[in-house]
C-alpha cells in the first residue's frame, strides 16, 4: 500500500533562478489539474463506489500538497507562484443506468489516471533529474516517487473492481 511523505525536504536553501521557474509554473499547473480531477471523480463516484470515491479524495490531498509545494518553489525561485492554468478533467456521463455502467466508468477513470499518474512520474523524474540544484532535485524526486505510489495505489484499486 502506498504511503505518503510525512515531510517533503527543504527549500531553505533553492537559489534564484528564473529559467527554473517554468518548469515549476508547469508542473504546479499540471497539480491543479490533477486535484480537479480526483474530486470530480471522488463527486461522481461517492454514491456508487464508496471506497474508489475515498482513494479519489486521499490522492487529491496528496496532489494539493504538491501544488503547495510547487507553489513555494516558485517563489523561492524567483517567481510569482499564481497559476494561469485551464483546469481538464476526465470528464464522462454521470447517468449512470446500473452498476455495470458504474464500474465501467471506474474503470475508464482508473485507467486514464494511471496513465496520467505514470506520465506525470516520468516526467517529474526527468526534472530531478535535469535540475542544477540539489535542493529543486529533491523535491522533483519525491513527488515523481509520490506519483509512482498513485499509479500503484490505481493499479491495486482497479484490480479490485
Amino acid at each position: 500500500m502506498y504511503n505518503q511523505p510525512t515531510e517533503y525536504s527543504s527549500l531553505n536553501n533553492v537559489k534564484s533562478n528564473t529559467r527554473a521557474v517554468r518548469d515549476a509554473k508547469m508542473s504546479q499547473a499540471g497539480e491543479l489539474n490533477a486535484i480537479s480531477n480526483y474530486i470530480y471523480q471522488e463527486i461522481v463516484f461517492a454514491d456508487y463506489l464508496p471506497n474508489l470515491a475515498d482513494t479519489f479524495e486521499k490522492i487529491a490531498l496528496v496532489e494539493m500538497k504538491h501544488y503547495e509545494i510547487l507553489g513555494e518553489l516558485i517563489q523561492k525561485l524567483g517567481g510569482n507562484p499564481a497559476v494561469r492554468a485551464r483546469v481538464i478533467n476526465n470528464q464522462f456521463d454521470n447517468d449512470f443506468e446500473d452498476t455495470e455502467e458504474v464500474e465501467n466508468t471506474a474503470k475508464k477513470a482508473l485507467y486514464a489516471d494511471i496513465h496520467d499518474e505514470e506520465k506525470a512520474s516520468a516526467d517529474y523524474y526527468r526534472l530531478a533529474q535535469t535540475s542544477n540544484d540539489p535542493a529543486v532535485a529533491a523535491i522533483y524526486q519525491q513527488i515523481s516517487e509520490d506519483e509512482a505510489g498513485h499509479a500503484a495505489l490505481l493499479k491495486q484499486t482497479l484490480s479490485s473492481l
